[in-house]
């Protein structure tokens, strides 16, 4: 679970701080943000992590899942209504969630 929510936290730096760019990158054409290399790698990357937390789980499922809320043009509209803190917190929260109650820090089940 800490490397899920360290990947999370380190792109929504990347994508707050540079929003507008991502946002045109991702939206240049349509299913564009989904045809880039980077996406795929992160898809993996996040599969695999959650498959190691959650084996009984679909892991490509959720990575796309996570995904979603980590898209620039979903990130542009949630900010515009809620402060960028509020929406980090929250797509954190997703993460763990994802990874299961067993990941749960504060669980001692």
């Amino acid at each position: 679970m800490d490397r899920l929510v360290a990947f999370v936290e380190a792109y929504l730096d990347y994508a707050l701080s540079h929003l507008d760019l991502v946002r045109m990158s991702e939206t240049a054409s349509p299913g564009a943000r989904y045809r880039i290399g980077a996406y795929r790698f992160w898809h993996r990357h996040i599969a695999l992590l959650l498959a190691a937390a959650r084996p009984d789980a679909d892991a490509d499922a959720l990575a796309h899942v996570l995904l979603a809320s980590l898209a620039a043009e979903h990130l542009y509209a949630t900010t515009a209504d809620l402060d960028p803190g509020r929406v980090r917190a929250a797509t954190v929260e997703a993460a763990r969630a994802l990874c299961g109650p067993h990941a749960d820090p504060g669980s001692h089940g």
